[in-house]
């Protein structure tokens, strides 16, 4: 049972490395001097194509296993985070949250996929979207209790560490006998 106990507590610290930084990117813009309405724009583009991860990230796990899929997602969003410290172009702006949200929403499905195959008992598979919830609550008000002035630094390290947090939660789930589909050309229908 401590599988699914590791996937929820993933889940959660997933969503406040996502909120960390989504709940400061646009102070972030501001911050830059970029307008709102290209802050707008930056973080609406990166919905919409984002939703473009979410659908096709089914498709991909029949190519490439699951846990690649997360461990190149948590890369893409580390990069994202990382070239968002300080002293950003607009261009490097808008293509880090377009890039930061394809590779959370990559994630989302991902790991609740991993969860249900390591939940026997349904029992916990039911409850992702309420951890999820929990870790949405959490990063803001934990990244808020660090920042000064006008640096945002901390956003970044919390994002970046609950990054890492969370894929090593995921990793026993992921290499657990039956909880990865292997990479295969054919729908597995089982």
């Amino acid at each position: 049972a401590w599988l699914p106990l590791w996937g929820l507590a993933g889940s959660t610290t997933l969503f406040l490395a996502q909120t960390a930084l989504w709940a400061f990117v646009e102070r972030m813009g501001v911050n830059a001097k970029f307008s709102a309405e290209f802050i707008g724009v930056a973080l609406g583009v990166s919905t919409l194509v984002s939703v473009a991860a979410a659908l096709g990230v089914g498709w991909l796990t029949l190519i490439i296993s699951r846990f690649w899929i997360m461990l190149v997602a948590a890369l893409g969003e580390l990069g994202c985070l990382f070239v968002l410290i300080d002293d950003f172009s607009a261009t490097t702006y808008f293509v880090s949250v377009v890039v930061f949200q394809i590779c959370w929403n990559a994630w989302v499905p991902i790991q609740m996929a991993n969860i249900a195959a390591v939940d026997t008992s349904g029992r916990f598979t039911v409850v992702i979207g309420l951890f999820q919830a929990i870790g949405v609550a959490i990063g803001p008000v934990l990244v808020s209790h660090f920042l000064t002035g006008t640096g945002f630094l901390p956003v970044n390290i919390t994002g970046a560490i609950f990054v890492i947090i969370t894929v090593l939660l995921f990793a026993p789930i992921a290499f657990q006998r039956g909880s990865i589909q292997e990479a295969s050309f054919e729908p597995s229908y089982s």
